[in-house]
């Protein structure tokens, strides 16, 4: 089951606003998802132009919320897709706790 909610490394439920919130200082970002596969497993899809350079730093914002031993894999893509509601899940539960 697909929900909005992700965990941290410790099992607490976190906010989907916090993670968009720390996406704020990164406006060259144009859209990202935040998925979790696993326990402290994430994958972040971000849609950026060719000269972003600051992934590293966008994991290190995300781990500092997540949790330090958290693994986060960057796969950049051209579009997230929208819903049916014309709107962007930016996190994504697909970990089956």
């Amino acid at each position: 089951m697909i929900k909005n909610v992700i965990f941290d490394v410790d099992n607490n439920a976190l906010s989907p606003h916090t993670i968009t919130n720390c996406m704020w200082d990164f406006p060259d970002i144009t859209q990202f998802q935040l998925i979790q596969v696993d326990a402290g497993s994430y994958i972040l899809k971000l849609n950026v132009n060719s000269d972003f350079s600051r992934e590293k730093e966008v994991v290190d914002s995300l781990k500092r919320i997540i949790g330090e031993n958290a693994t986060i894999i960057i796969e950049k893509v051209q579009e997230i897709p929208v819903l049916a509601s014309g709107k962007r899940r930016y996190i994504v539960n697909a970990w089956k706790k």
